[in-house]
C-alpha cells in the first residue's frame, strides 16, 4: 500500500474518494493483522527441507480458479487467456477468482496483456450463480464491458451508457476493481485514463459471498493479476 500511495502522489491522480478508500483499507489491514483467521499456512515441498509459508488469505484469493470455456488459466492462477473462437458480440469465455467475500473491502489489479477490441467484462457475481458461458444476464451480475455500446450490467440487465459510462480500454492498461461489502458496491478504475465508475449492488439479487468475475469474446485476449 505504501508503494501505491507513493505512485499515486507522483502521478497526482488521486482524489477525495481514493483517500476515503485508503483509510478504510488501512482499518481492514489492521483487523486482518490482529485476526488469526486472516492467514493460511502452506508447505513448499519442492525444497529438500520443506519450507513453511505464511500467506495472507487476501493474496491467496487473488487467483483465477473457475472457468466456463476451454481451460485458459496458467502461471499458477495469475493469468488467464481466452482459448475459444472469436465472437465479437458474445462473451464465450468466463472466469472467476478464488476469493469469496462477505465482509470487508477487497481489491484486485489486472493488466490487459492482450485485447483484440472485442468484448471483455470486469465485475462481480455471487458464488451461488452458476458459472456458464454468457451468464451475465443472471440477476447477480454487476460490472462493465470493454468494447462497443458502452454496456454496463446491473442485476443482469444490459444498460447502455449507465451513469455516463464510456468504454476506454487498451492493451497494457491496468484496471483496478474494488468490492466494498460494507457499502455494498463495486468500483472500477482504469489507471491510464483515470476514469472511475461505481455500481451499487443489491444484496437480495447478488447475495454473499461475492466473487470477482471476468468475461471474454476474442481468442487470445489475456488478463494478468498484478500487485
Amino acid at each position: 500500500m505504501t508503494d501505491r500511495l507513493k505512485q499515486e502522489q507522483k502521478e497526482d491522480t488521486y482524489d477525495e474518494r481514493d483517500i476515503k478508500r485508503w483509510k478504510l483499507q488501512l482499518e481492514q489491514l489492521k483487523e486482518n493483522f490482529l485476526s488469526p483467521s486472516s492467514v493460511a499456512i502452506e508447505e513448499a515441498p519442492e525444497n529438500f527441507i520443506a519450507k513453511i509459508l505464511v500467506k495472507d488469505l487476501e493474496t491467496l484469493g487473488k487467483k483465477f480458479e473457475q472457468v466456463a470455456s476451454y481451460p485458459g488459466i496458467n502461471e499458477g492462477g495469475l493469468a488467464f487467456q481466452n482459448n475459444t473462437s472469436n465472437n465479437r458480440s458474445l462473451l464465450n469465455s468466463q472466469v472467476r477468482c478464488k476469493g469469496e467475500y462477505s465482509g470487508g473491502i477487497h481489491n484486485i489489479r489486472l493488466k490487459i496483456e492482450q485485447y483484440a477490441n472485442g468484448l471483455m467484462f470486469f465485475g462481480v457475481n455471487s458464488k451461488s450463480a452458476p458459472l456458464n458461458v454468457n451468464n451475465l444476464t443472471v440477476a447477480s451480475s454487476y460490472g462493465w464491458t470493454a468494447g462497443a455500446n458502452n454496456t454496463v450490467y446491473k442485476s443482469g440487465q444490459a444498460l447502455i451508457n449507465h451513469n455516463d459510462y464510456v468504454s476506454d480500454f487498451q492493451t497494457n492498461d491496468i484496471v483496478e476493481l474494488e468490492l466494498d461489502c460494507y457499502r455494498r458496491h463495486i468500483h472500477m478504475r482504469n489507471h491510464r485514463s483515470n476514469k472511475q465508475y461505481e455500481l451499487q449492488i443489491e444484496l437480495e439479487k447478488c447475495p454473499f459471498p461475492w466473487m470477482f468475475h471476468f468475461g471474454f469474446s476474442m481468442s487470445g485476449d489475456r488478463l494478468r493479476i498484478v500487485d
